[in-house]
């Protein structure tokens, strides 16, 4: 297969219609799907294209369907869905046929909890963005993605975070977050706590 650049698919004006064989030969650098006004996203909304970056940002995605990835798995790089309506991350999509996954953005949706996330292997996984959420109890299933080198929970309603057993830089911004002053920075990663 040969590699494309980026194909801009946003804004809700365009109708788009592929030759999906011709699509499967291809494999795109980045895919934007942006500023489409989409509410939920399956896996034909695919159109048979594979990237290594998809860019969902500014729609109303509510609802991620079952395995709408799973096709993609083992080329996506990273996924962004910054600014839609998700307030709920189902193991059936985000899933560990995502092997090649090292940059996921769920930043500004309205996410409370990762629950549906335990014992999901994520084994590339480097840099989460989850700020601007609803998250008040730090989720623990971050602690099983130890590739992760980068976190960030800035502007959500956190009142503490527990200790990492793997190195982290940690955004915190704006939360409710107070830390224990005996604790050293290598056991919290290192805190970015500007205001």
């Amino acid at each position: 297969s040969t590699m494309k650049n980026s194909l801009n698919c946003s804004s809700y004006l365009l109708n788009l219609t592929f030759d999906s064989n011709c699509a499967e030969m291809m494999i795109w650098e980045t895919v934007d799907f942006s500023s489409r006004n989409l509410e939920y996203f399956d896996s034909t909304k695919l159109l048979s294209l594979r990237m290594k970056r998809l860019l969902l940002k500014s729609n109303l995605i509510s609802n991620i369907f079952d395995n709408t990835f799973d096709s993609i798995g083992n080329i996506l790089i990273e996924l962004d869905f910054e600014m839609n309506q998700l307030s709920h991350i189902s193991s059936k999509w985000l899933n560990s046929k995502l092997t090649q996954l090292k940059i996921l953005n769920l930043a500004s949706n309205q996410l409370e909890s990762l629950n549906d996330l335990d014992n999901i292997e994520l084994s590339s996984l480097q840099q989460l963005n989850l700020s601007c959420n609803q998250f008040e109890i730090f989720p623990k299933q971050i602690q099983q993605w130890k590739s992760l080198i980068k976190l960030d929970l800035s502007f959500n309603k956190l009142s503490n975070i527990p200790r990492f057993s793997f190195p982290l830089f940690v955004t915190i911004k704006s939360n409710l977050v107070s830390l224990l002053k005996s604790a050293k920075p290598i056991e919290y990663g290192e805190l970015n706590l500007v205001e």
